[in-house]
């Protein structure tokens, strides 16, 4: 099953760029398809609220998001010409490199360490909203816009253990629900879960739990940013034929 995830209200996985160079207009390459396989990360047994920060940074990347989203960290690779694996979200794939090189050139702008720095950060987000991934299977596609390129993800078992990835993120997701875990990105998360009541903290030990507002169900939250947005219902449009 092929999900299309629209990152954008509109969602075009084939774009092209004009550019002028030495006075005369040079047409590049449309954007090249970034392709991948997505594990879900075994280091980890649960999904994870994070502080507004991480989803603001979501957001500009191309995967809309808030903090009442649930984060599954994932493992996103591809093989490289001599078979080696690339961690897309430790490396920028060579074709988001050769692509942003080729449009500077176009322009006649020399590269540097400053536009270098500004492509390397074109990695690949290593947690993604679990909203993204609920109802994947392994062999689903996830396509996404991110960074302004086409990616398109197929889900795979389990490295470590196999499991298949349907069975590998609800096993994320019973372990959040039964107590909800935040993950520090640079900032605190808690001050901001708290604020807006997805978790609270009771008892001398200050175990967390769930808030007024916190997690529920997939269900629950979808009718939740659907309520809210207009946006949300062409992102969630996929998932629409699910009862929710």
């Amino acid at each position: 099953m092929h999900y299309k995830i629209f990152s954008s209200v509109l969602c075009f996985f084939v774009t092209s760029s004009l550019f002028c160079a030495e006075g005369s207009q040079e047409i590049i390459a449309a954007r090249p398809v970034i392709r991948a396989k997505i594990y879900i990360y075994d280091g980890y047994k649960t999904a994870y609220y994070m502080g507004e920060n991480y989803h603001e940074e979501l957001t500009q990347m191309g995967i809309p998001s808030c903090i009442q989203n649930p984060l599954i960290p994932v493992i996103i690779q591809r093989l490289d010409r001599k078979k080696r694996i690339v961690d897309l979200t430790r490396e920028v794939h060579i074709r988001i490199k050769k692509f942003e090189c080729a449009q500077y050139k176009a322009q006649g702008i020399e590269m540097n360490e400053d536009i270098m720095s500004e492509v390397f950060q074109k990695k690949l987000p290593g947690l993604i909203p679990a909203i993204y991934l609920y109802g994947a299977t392994t062999g689903t596609i996830l396509s996404f816009t991110i960074h302004n390129y086409p990616v398109q993800l197929t889900c795979c078992n389990n490295k470590v253990t196999k499991k298949a990835f349907k069975k590998d993120f609800d096993s994320r997701m019973a372990a959040f629900i039964g107590q909800p875990s935040g993950f520090y990105y640079f900032v605190d998360p808690m001050p901001k879960l708290l604020e807006h009541e997805l978790v609270k903290v009771q008892g001398e030990e200050e175990r967390l739990f769930h808030g007024k507002k916190g997690f529920v169900s997939m269900e629950k939250l979808m009718r939740e940013l659907m309520g809210k947005n207009a946006e949300i219902i062409l992102l969630l449009w996929p998932f629409c034929s699910k009862k929710i």
